[in-house]
């Protein structure tokens, strides 16, 4: 079969945008309080409010950010990463390709940085905290997964035997167990998988931005990707870990270990034991783990109390989860509420921050 390549050159993803020229600027005048002054006047005069929030953005001291799926409307959603923007440090509720469509970035996942360069690809799992590097001309390409996409039907597409698929359902199911949380490909030499990735990238940049058509043409991805598995660091997993967590994932507001045991058939015990074999970890703090993700997500998404949060998620006592989610996110739920509201990314807040 002769390769012929994808007629899209992606040319029109080249020219900065406006947000790009502000962060290169940003990044050349950052310590020349003069120069940094009159890009703030100019930034403060302009009707461009999404250049104020990301002039915001970037001069807010916030160590990191927890995203979550609602701001995105599609299961599937493909978008080219800032320039001269440095990311804030961060997790997120849905998983993550990234692929370096020109240039190189680095990648810093769970405190490591990793060097990435032309047709390399990275999925970051569900609850991962990471950071990228894009400070040239690079282009980046992230592809926001969420993990509703994975249904049944999805999964019926793919070879379930092999280690991607693993990945994604070790980590559907509890994020925070994978050991590792990411996958890493070296595609510089897979014509079919890079022509693959720039039909969907068409489709979305170019295209009808068709839900279905991305649908299907990120399965013919992971099926290349899942061919190249020896490039890859696979993910450990194992077919009891994924039930007992499916389990507690859908029942985590009122199960407990006796009724995990009651379910599959075991003494408390020789589950107790199973469990931490399996996964690493107790029951309890995977049970804890999944209630506190989701409180995370409701503090962040809604104005319920915390004594309603507490019922929603299965602890009688809202004291007590507000010293447990102290305890896991090194911040009381009032300060991560606020942490996470709009108004921290509004141009109001502009003034405040030039004058500290």
């Amino acid at each position: 079969m002769i390769y012929t390549p994808p007629p899209d050159t992606f040319s029109y993803l080249e020219p900065l945008d406006d947000m790009e020229q502000l962060g290169k600027k940003y990044w050349e005048v950052k310590d020349n309080k003069e120069e940094l002054d009159k890009l703030f006047d100019y930034v403060k005069s302009s009707n461009n409010t999404a250049l104020q929030r990301a002039f915001v953005g970037m001069m807010q001291e916030v160590d990191f950010m927890t995203l979550f799926d609602d701001f995105y409307q599609d299961e599937i959603t493909v978008w080219k990463h800032p320039r001269f923007m440095e990311c804030l440090l961060h997790d997120h509720n849905f998983f993550e390709m990234v692929y370096v469509l020109k240039g190189k970035a680095g990648n810093i996942i769970n405190g490591q940085l990793y060097k990435m360069s032309e047709a390399d690809i990275c999925i970051i799992a569900p609850g991962v905290q990471h950071k990228l590097e894009v400070v040239d001309d690079s282009i980046l390409i992230n592809v926001i997964i969420k993990k509703s996409l994975f249904d049944e039907s999805f999964f019926k597409r793919l070879s379930q035997d092999k280690g991607i698929v693993k990945f994604i359902k070790q980590n559907y199911y509890m994020p925070s167990m994978d050991k590792r949380g990411f996958l890493m490909f070296h595609a510089l030499h897979n014509n079919m998988l890079r022509s693959a990735l720039a039909l969907l990238f068409s489709e979305a940049f170019n295209g009808q931005n068709n839900p279905n058509t991305k649908a299907s043409l990120l399965t013919v991805i992971l099926e290349y990707l899942a061919e190249n598995e020896d490039e890859t660091h696979e993910a450990e997993n194992c077919e009891f870990s994924e039930k007992i967590l499916r389990y507690i994932q859908e029942n985590y507001q009122s199960t407990s270990l006796s009724d995990a045991a009651r379910h599959f058939n075991y003494s408390e015990p020789h589950l107790s034991k199973l469990i931490k074999e399996s996964i690493g970890v107790p029951f309890k703090t995977i049970l804890q783990e999944v209630r506190i993700k989701e409180a995370c997500h409701l503090f962040a998404t809604t104005e319920y109390t915390i004594a309603q949060i507490a019922d929603m998620i299965g602890y009688k006592s809202p004291v007590y989860l507000s010293r447990v989610f102290k305890k896991k996110m090194e911040v009381t739920p009032d300060q991560y509420r606020r942490m996470h509201k709009e108004k921290m990314y509004l141009f109001e807040g502009l003034d405040v921050i030039k004058n500290r």
